[in-house]
């Protein structure tokens, strides 16, 4: 099946920065983000936030409900428009178990890897990132 004009485009925009994706992704998996770690679920938002924000993106920080580590919000776009995608997840991941077979914040590129929501944080922002650089 041939590909859109549209997907065509996201797809050239993607092909082209892929070095650079990965390594964000690299920056992600490697911070250990653990559930309960304020400053490490502090600095994980800071450079989802940092990435959106470097694209053009809108980013506040609200309160999460647990001091010192906050939510990350970000809009682009009219935001009175009632048109709304929302991305809603969790950075925060438990820690990793004794019969893990390496560290799963290291970060070689395997052919397949684990998944809590350590891919789906950094996804967005690229995808936003994406979106909002190409107003599509």
């Amino acid at each position: 099946m041939a590909l859109t004009e549209v997907e065509a485009r996201i797809a050239d925009y993607v092909d082209r920065r892929a070095d650079e994706m990965i390594g964000f992704l690299r920056t992600v998996v490697s911070t250990r983000s653990l559930w309960g770690d304020v400053e490490q679920l502090a600095a994980m938002a800071k450079i989802l936030g940092e990435r959106m924000a470097g694209a053009g993106v809108e980013v506040g920080y609200p309160d999460s409900g647990t001091p010192g580590a906050p939510n990350v919000l970000a809009w682009t776009g009219n935001r009175a428009s009632p048109r709304t995608l929302l991305f809603n997840g969790h950075f925060d991941v438990y820690p990793p178990s004794h019969s893990w077979s390496f560290d799963p914040f290291s970060t070689p590129l395997r052919d397949r890897g684990g998944h809590d929501a350590p891919c789906p944080p950094p996804a967005r922002p690229c995808g936003t990132g994406t979106r909002s650089a190409r107003r599509w």
